[in-house]
C-alpha cells in the first residue's frame, strides 16, 4: 500500500516538472519570438533609412540633366544665332551696286563705276550659265541687262557698259573664259524705253552698242 502511494507521489511530481518545463520551453521560445520581432523590426527600420538616405541622394543628383537640357538650349540658340547672322543678306550703300547684285546675284563678276569729265559711267561684268544653249544664254544675258536698267534708270549716270563671260575652249583645245559680248545703254536710251511694253528682240536695234558673240 505504501508502495502505491508513494508511486503516485512520484507520478504528481515528474507531471508537475514537466509541466515547468513546457511552461519554461513556451515562455523561452516567446521570449526568443519577441527577440526576433525586434530584430526584424529594426532592421526594416534600418533598412528603410538605407532606402531613404539612398532616395536622397537621388534627389539631389536629379537637378543634373536640367543642367544638360539648359546647356542643350545654350547651345542650339547659339547655333540659331549663327545661321541667323550666316543667312542674312550683304547690302551695298551704293543704290547703282545693290541693284546689281540684286539683278545679276552670284553671276556677276565685278562692279565699277568710273567719273571722267563730267560723265558717270557704270561698268556691269557678270557671267552667262552655261547650263543652256546659246540662244538661251544670250537671251538670260538680256533680260539681266534690261532688268538692271529698268531698276537705276532714275539714279544719277551717263551710261551703262555690260560685259558677258561664258566659258570657251581655246585653238589648243584648253578650257578659258572668253568675252561672249558687250552691251552699251546711255540713261537717254534707257529714258525712251517703255519697259512695260518693250520686246527684248529689238535689244539690238535701240542699244547704243551691241556686240554678242554667242546665238543668233
Amino acid at each position: 500500500m505504501k508502495k502505491l502511494v508513494l508511486l503516485g507521489m512520484a507520478a504528481f511530481a515528474l507531471g508537475a516538472c514537466g509541466n515547468n518545463v513546457q511552461e519554461q520551453v513556451e515562455a523561452d521560445v516567446d521570449s526568443s519570438t519577441v527577440e526576433s520581432s525586434e530584430e526584424v523590426a529594426e532592421s526594416s527600420s534600418s533598412e528603410g533609412i538605407v532606402e531613404s538616405e539612398s532616395s536622397s541622394e537621388s534627389v539631389e543628383e536629379s537637378p543634373k540633366p536640367v543642367e544638360s537640357e539648359e546647356s542643350s538650349k545654350e547651345s542650339e540658340s547659339e547655333s540659331s544665332e549663327v545661321e541667323s547672322e550666316s543667312s542674312e543678306e550683304v547690302t551695298y550703300d551704293d543704290p547703282l551696286e545693290q541693284s546689281a547684285h540684286d539683278v545679276f546675284g552670284e553671276d556677276l563678276r565685278s562692279f565699277n563705276v568710273i567719273e571722267d569729265s563730267g560723265m558717270k559711267d557704270i561698268y556691269v561684268e557678270a557671267n552667262i550659265p552655261t547650263n543652256l544653249t546659246a540662244n538661251m544664254m544670250k537671251g538670260s544675258f538680256e533680260m539681266d541687262v534690261l532688268d538692271y536698267a529698268e531698276k537705276v534708270k532714275d539714279e544719277e549716270f551717263s551710261n551703262i557698259v555690260y560685259m558677258a563671260y561664258a566659258e570657251a575652249t581655246d585653238s589648243y583645245g584648253n578650257d578659258t573664259e572668253a568675252v561672249a559680248g558687250t552691251i552699251t545703254l546711255s540713261k537717254e536710251t534707257i529714258g525712251k524705253i517703255n519697259f512695260e511694253q518693250f520686246s527684248r528682240d529689238n535689244l539690238s536695234t535701240i542699244a547704243d552698242n551691241y556686240n554678242m558673240n554667242i546665238g543668233d
